[in-house]
């Protein structure tokens, strides 16, 4: 019965959501902090690198922004985050 106990506490507390992207500070206008050039990837979705280490921002047409820890951002990634549609190109 522990070792039931224990892999059940282990999987609760482990989220897929950590492995998810951080959300940039509120009010990031797309093109602030970008250490590299500004990418529309479709219509009101950007992406660029920022300061740190291999890091990018994305930017979604509603507003929000999102920080990830790889650059460059790959299209799909993109719209996956954005809850776009994915297209074929």
């Amino acid at each position: 019965m522990r070792p039931l106990l224990s892999a059940a506490v282990l999987v609760l507390s482990s989220s897929i959501a950590m492995g998810f992207p951080v959300s940039a500070p509120p009010g990031a206008k797309p093109g602030a902090d970008c250490t590299g050039p500004l990418k529309i990837l479709a219509p009101k979705l950007r992406t660029c690198p920022i300061s740190g280490a291999k890091k990018s921002r994305v930017w979604c047409p509603n507003g929000t922004a999102f920080d990830l820890d790889d650059a460059p951002v790959p299209p799909p990634l993109a719209r996956s985050l954005c809850e776009l549609t994915q297209v074929a190109e």
